[in-house]
């Protein structure tokens, strides 16, 4: 998804953000198939508090059992969710997610605690 250096700006600082610069980040936004999945007035709400993140490969974005503050949407590259297999004692790959997926949003809704590790691809972005 391409964003003008404007809009990624404003996608980064919220509190810069216009009300025009968030019905163009809504657009773009719903390029991405799980926020185009939203009804309208949770994508209009979501593009005026949410926040662009860029991250590096290989980076922790969320761990398992840690408390629920964010919602992700990818709308480049890839995450791998892994969990610890206490009989094993070691990590297991759950699901590797791709541009156009979301996570953390169950645990969000839910209030409970992060149910997988979540870690940005090591080679892939």
């Amino acid at each position: 998804m391409y964003l003008s250096r404007d809009l990624e700006e404003a996608a980064k600082n919220r509190s810069l953000r216009t009300p025009n610069q968030a019905r163009s980040l809504r657009l773009k936004l719903r390029e991405c198939s799980s926020f185009a999945a939203y009804p309208n007035y949770v994508q209009e709400e979501l593009s005026r508090v949410g926040l662009l993140e860029r991250y590096d490969r290989a980076r922790v974005l969320l761990r398992e059992g840690h408390l629920p503050a964010r919602v992700y949407f990818i709308i480049s590259g890839t995450v791998v969710m892994t969990r610890f297999n206490k009989e094993l004692r070691e990590e297991e790959t759950v699901q590797i997610l791709n541009k156009g997926d979301i996570f953390g949003d169950t645990e969000v809704l839910d209030g409970c605690r992060r149910v997988a590790t979540v870690t940005t691809h090591p080679t892939r972005n």
